[in-house]
């Protein structure tokens, strides 16, 4: 579904990503483990088209995306949830979703509807957003923005969800609820490229994983092929019994 190959993009002269080879299959869930600073976020806004890479290809369902911007990428069908969430503090909840679907015409009677059906879907999935819906976005607890971070993005009817860190700065009881939310999204048929410094709970959802370091990377393998990588146990799972 997703193809990337050869990605390189920098900030000036530091090269943050050096060639980054990867693929998300459809249906699928990948995970992108990696330390800080091994180039996780800036793939991601390469991807969505936030970054622009100097070098190499990024295809999705064979369509070259490395020269789109951000809203051309949406266009087909890649949403962004960032890391920190970045919602719209100003804006009330509802708004934040609207804001979502700026891409979809809401000129005419029935594209509006649409949106608004969409709106309730929201709302059901994630119940807290209708009670706080005129509620300013940054009054909202980072557990609460982070679901509406997600249904922010949901709100482009996406193919694939690009979702970095969603459980940095959670409680652990809100961590468990988020993960949650990803497997039932990808039961319901959307895939998703998932960064997380989480492992441990990235295992319980991720079919696919990939280790980045210094920019490039430095491991490709199943769960268990991961479980079984003595440096990768070491690193990101030694804690998993605790």
């Amino acid at each position: 579904m997703l193809e990337v190959t050869r990605l390189s993009t920098a900030y000036g002269l530091i090269k943050a990503l050096d060639g980054v080879s990867l693929s998300a299959q459809t249906g699928a869930v990948t995970c992108i483990l990696g330390p800080n600073g091994a180039g996780k976020t800036t793939l991601m806004f390469s991807i969505a088209g936030i970054l622009r890479p100097e070098a190499g290809s990024i295809q999705f369902d064979g369509i070259e995306l490395s020269r789109l911007d951000a809203p051309g990428v949406l266009k087909h069908g890649l949403a962004l949830v960032p890391e920190n969430r970045l919602v719209f503090p100003l804006m009330s909840v509802r708004e934040n979703l609207q804001a979502g679907a700026y891409l979809r015409p809401a000129s005419t009677p029935a594209a509006v509807r649409e949106i608004t059906e969409d709106i309730e879907k929201m709302y059901a999935r994630f119940p807290v957003l209708g009670e706080r819906a005129g509620q300013n976005a940054g009054t909202l607890s980072g557990g609460e923005q982070q679901m509406l971070a997600v249904a922010r993005a949901l709100m482009s009817r996406p193919k694939i969800l690009l979702m970095d860190e969603p459980s940095v700065g959670l409680s652990p009881l809100i961590v468990d609820e988020i993960f949650s939310i990803i497997a039932q999204l990808n039961r319901e048929g959307i895939s998703i490229l998932l960064v997380e410094q989480n492992a441990a709970k990235a295992l319980q959802v991720a079919d696919h994983f990939y280790l980045l370091d210094h920019g490039r990377v430095a491991f490709s393998g199943t769960p268990g092929e991961m479980e079984n990588d003595d440096v990768i146990q070491r690193a990101y799972l030694g804690d998993r019994a605790a």
